[in-house]
């Protein structure tokens, strides 16, 4: 009778070291494709990462240029000032035009311009 109880025991072990062995392996291989899966969503945000950086160059670029905005404006300014010297001048010899019959010169000018 204890050699049957022993023999019973043994395979109840025996068992159970081959259950504890399945489980094992299958949680082996759900660390392995949850590990798998954590490599491929790092590499995605790796790639998306790389691109938002080479975004951010491109906005900086963009933007060292904004400061060119405030020359850009006086040289307009300045170039609108010496237009109207020249509207002025032309306007003086409108008289002499108006003797000969042709059309003034600072009117040509400003249908040119589009009514500048």
């Amino acid at each position: 009778m204890m050699n049957l109880l022993a023999d019973a025991f043994s395979r109840n072990n025996y068992n159970f070291w081959w259950i504890a062995i399945g489980l094992g392996f299958v949680v082996v291989l759900v660390v392995i494709v949850l590990l798998s899966l954590l490599v491929s969503f790092v590499r995605d945000i790796e790639e998306e990462a790389v691109g938002v950086l080479e975004g951010a160059g491109k906005v900086a670029d963009n933007t060292t240029k904004l400061a060119d905005l405030n020359t850009t404006a006086v040289a307009a300014q300045a170039l609108e000032a010496e237009v109207n010297k020249h509207v002025a001048l032309l306007s003086k010899l409108a008289p002499a035009q108006a003797a000969t019959g042709s059309q003034p010169a600072h009117q040509q000018v400003e249908r040119v311009l589009g009514g500048a």
